[in-house]
């Protein structure tokens, strides 16, 4: 979806629900994404109910399919650099993608919802009560 104003795209959002950090859909929902608008803002979303093992939300398989399908733009925009943005609390991972398009500064933000709050889960002992279509 997009937020406009007076018919302009301010920001465009894709999202999924993926578990794989392989899933292809991830490259092709941000080629999607950098060619639904001229905007030179977006918010790539991806839902995961990967289990991680503990590992530290930025070491995570799923941000490490991430960070790679974010090289990977369409023809015509050039991939700058990527950069993390720092997760506090239960806010999501972050990832700020820098992109050239047509000459002009593109910003994508990748954000990786962890569906499973197993970190929540585990800082009030909470019981693993998910039930989710596996991994």
């Amino acid at each position: 979806f997009a937020i406009k104003k007076d018919g302009l795209d301010i920001a465009v959002f894709e999202a999924l629900k993926s578990s794989l950090p392989n899933d292809g859909r991830i490259v092709e929902h941000l080629q999607k994404l950098l060619a639904y608008s001229n905007s030179n803002l977006f918010f790539h979303v991806t839902y995961s109910s990967r289990k991680e093992g503990g590992k530290a939300r930025k070491d995570t398989e799923m941000l490490a399919g991430i960070r790679k399908a974010a090289q990977s733009p369409p023809a015509g925009v050039e991939f700058l650099g990527l950069e993390d943005v720092e997760a506090e609390s239960g806010r999501p991972y972050c990832l700020r993608g820098a992109y050239r398009r047509h000459g002009d500064d593109v910003t994508v933000f990748f954000l990786l919802i962890d569906m499973r709050q197993d970190a929540l889960r585990e800082a009030i002992d909470a019981p693993d009560a998910w039930v989710g279509a596996g991994q």
